[in-house]
């Protein structure tokens, strides 16, 4: 397999949710489930192994669930999204991660990220016990994060709480790469770009 292709992530927001801009000036609507599936299998038959969702996706994890049944794929998925200021963490994740197994029918996520991770949270007792555990829990492969903005993304890298971290990049919008690429490779954490064609 090419290695440019190797090297892509599926994203499945667009394939749980009514996504992106409409047609006609109507709203957007929510992709038909087979019209889906059949999005990840043609990935699947192009080479692509690596697909990320999360339970804020809508029905997404249950579609990834029925496109990769017994295939050999990567798949991501999130936790923390929705989680508000005095939250139980582990109550509230943990439930949330055993539903996205059962949706996506694997035992296991080869990469659990933290949803929309900020800076503060590295000072959160409860959320770096919680992470701590996830980090041992056999259901998790890796940890990683997604977020917004140079400053958010930079203090993960930094953190030594994740093996990849996740942010924005498109043509228009390269400054948080251009920040904390070089330190990401030095500190050995993988990057992943999401909205390129944003």
């Amino acid at each position: 397999m090419p290695d440019d292709v190797a090297r892509l992530v599926v994203g499945t927001a667009p394939l749980g949710l009514a996504y992106g801009i409409g047609r006609d000036g109507r709203p957007p609507e929510l992709l038909p489930e087979a019209r889906a599936v059949a999005v990840m299998r043609h990935a699947l038959s192009l080479g692509v192994r690596v697909f990320d969702t999360a339970p804020a996706y809508g029905v997404a994890e249950q579609r990834v669930g029925l496109a990769l049944a017994d295939v050999d794929a990567e798949v991501w998925t999130k936790a923390g999204h929705g989680v508000t200021e005095g939250t139980e963490l582990a109550g509230y994740v943990l439930p949330r991660l055993e539903a996205s197994l059962a949706a996506l029918g694997r035992s296991r996520v080869a990469l659990l990220q933290w949803h929309n991770w900020t800076a503060a949270l590295a000072r959160d007792d409860a959320f770096l016990a919680l992470w701590r555990g996830l980090a041992a829990d056999a259901r998790v492969g890796a940890l990683g994060a997604t977020t917004y903005g140079p400053d958010d993304a930079l203090a993960a890298v930094e953190s030594g709480l994740f093996s990849l971290v996740q942010m924005e990049w498109n043509v228009l919008n390269q400054a948080t790469l251009l920040r904390i690429g070089q330190r990401a490779r030095a500190r050995g954490v993988r990057v992943a770009l999401r909205s390129v064609l944003l």
